[in-house]
């Protein structure tokens, strides 16, 4: 942690000239890829990733549940921020959903599904102080966009996976600033849709048929969807299950 911490503080001190050229900082890690507007003071990373952009505010995990009610110097750890998430995620309608600390195939994406990423880390001179970042992979520019704080939008140069570290710089009303945070911990990935994509289904008993979601493994039943041959035999066009009738 320490050796990482040091890495940064590095960082920073070899662009302090940016500081006094007429704060002219050059982004190190991300591009711009709008202009600016007032709407991206309303909300944060979060609020972005989850695609609640207008009137919501700085999102922080766990909001679904009650459980936001911390600040910088009490952030929750990151096993706990990725609960809250996956707890948020589930809240907002979407019936599927896996996470964990391996990326998910970005050329096998669905078009409803919504692939983002977390991150933990604190304040580069004042390590008692915790934050949180958020990307979102973004399918049609095969990239993955962020927005740190009051920042525009931005597009990461490379993958996530790719930084030892994240920096929460970021473009403003009067130009690029640098960042005051670095996020190091491990990155967790989210993946989720609001339906079930790819199911199979199995017979469970005459009524019903199990459907099992091959993505994210959640089982649910449903019943069967006969059609008859007219020789007294029905089968299930969802699972093949078949019955004779009288």
């Amino acid at each position: 942690m320490e050796s990482i911490r040091g890495v940064v503080l590095q960082y920073f001190e070899a662009n302090d000239t940016s500081r006094i050229n007429n704060n002219r900082y050059l982004l190190q890690f991300s591009t711009m890829v709008t202009d600016w507007d007032d709407d991206y003071y309303a909300y944060n990373c979060y609020a972005f990733a989850l695609d609640m952009f207008s009137g919501n505010g700085f999102l922080r995990p766990g909001y679904t549940t009650n459980n936001d009610n911390y600040s910088n110097l009490n952030m929750p750890s990151l096993s706990t921020l990725v609960l809250y998430t996956a707890n948020d995620i589930r809240n907002r309608g979407n019936a599927c959903l896996v996470y964990g600390t391996s990326c998910y195939s970005l050329s096998n994406l669905l078009s409803s599904q919504t692939l983002i990423c977390l991150r933990r880390g604190y304040k580069f001179e004042d390590f008692s102080k915790a934050d949180f970042h958020f990307m979102r992979y973004h399918p049609a520019s095969a990239s993955w966009l962020h927005k740190p704080a009051h920042s525009i939008p931005l597009r990461l140069n490379s993958s996530p996976w790719s930084y030892t570290y994240w920096i929460n710089e970021g473009v403003g009303p009067y130009g690029a600033f640098e960042g005051n945070t670095y996020y190091d911990s491990t990155i967790y990935y989210f993946l989720y849709s609001p339906t079930h994509l790819s199911v199979v289904k199995t017979p469970f008993n005459s009524s019903l048929h199990q459907v099992t979601c091959q993505i994210c493994g959640n089982i649910y039943y449903e019943n069967h969807q006969f059609i008859y041959n007219g020789e007294g035999i029905g089968y299930c066009t969802e699972c093949g299950y078949m019955i004779e009738v009288d």
